[in-house]
């Protein structure tokens, strides 16, 4: 009798040493980041009776937007760790200054100005295997990542002009919005249970965008334009994230 009663008394401090194991992993969190984001070059496209507008004017259906250095990018998330696994939900802030526009067939050479800014809200998964962990003074975790959400821009008084002619843009536009995201964390239960440091790498993207624009070529112009627009972004991100109900998982007994 004294093997069996062995055994379940094994059975279940496992089970505890487990578990204990899991609160230690597990359990709500948040996270918070900044970092800079750069924003691709934009491909633009006059679309339906638009295009028709515009070639009245001599203006080519296509053009490009271009983005200067780096912009802010800050995000803020909350979400549940299953381990391995985290899910969390997240809104993010990106904005870049327009470096050139370029639009076929619009006379001179012109004066620019204005700035892109996108929100967006977003639901992530993120793979963080502690299987994968290395130590570089601390512990450290790689971690992969997938969002699907939706995303509003703003193209802030993007102005394009002359003496003669000039283009804005203005208004909010809308879409679905998808983001990879890959990364470390550094392991600071030293300074406190729970918190990490996370340094990541992000890509950001609006697959197709709207963009309301006005148009003023010598005496003759039109409002509610529609330039489609393409939105990728590149961000390096530095953050930090607070596990809650962290605690030592237990030793192992000897």
């Amino acid at each position: 009798m004294a093997k069996p009663v062995q055994a379940l008394l094994g059975g279940v401090l496992g089970l505890g040493l487990a578990q204990g194991a899991a609160r230690a992993e597990g359990g709500p969190y948040v996270n918070l980041g900044i970092g800079v984001n750069f924003r691709e070059q934009s491909d633009l496209m006059l679309r339906g009776a638009t295009a028709d507008q515009g070639r009245r004017f001599g203006l080519g259906p296509q053009g490009r937007l271009g983005f200067s250095g780096g912009g802010l990018v800050a995000l803020g998330s909350a979400g549940w760790s299953f381990g391995a696994v985290r899910a969390e939900a997240e809104f993010s802030y990106r904005t870049n200054d327009v470096a050139s526009v370029a639009l076929a067939g619009f006379p001179g050479r012109a004066a620019f100005s204005g700035s892109s800014d996108t929100y967006a809200a977003m639901a992530n998964l993120v793979w963080q295997p502690a299987t994968l962990r290395f130590d570089l003074g601390v512990p450290v975790t790689p971690h992969l990542g997938f969002g699907l959400g939706h995303a509003w821009t703003a193209y802030r008084e993007i102005i394009m002009r002359t003496r003669s002619a000039g283009i804005g843009t203005y208004g909010v536009d809308g879409r679905f919005a998808w983001q990879a995201i890959a990364g470390l964390s550094w392991d600071l239960a030293s300074l406190r249970p729970g918190l990490s440091l996370t340094t990541e790498y992000r890509y950001f993207s609006v697959p197709d965008q709207q963009v309301k624009f006005g148009a003023q070529v010598g005496r003759h112009g039109f409002r509610d334009g529609t330039l489609g627009a393409t939105n990728h972004n590149h961000a390096l991100v530095i953050g930090l994230r607070y596990q809650f109900w962290s605690m030592p998982a237990p030793a192992a007994p000897r």
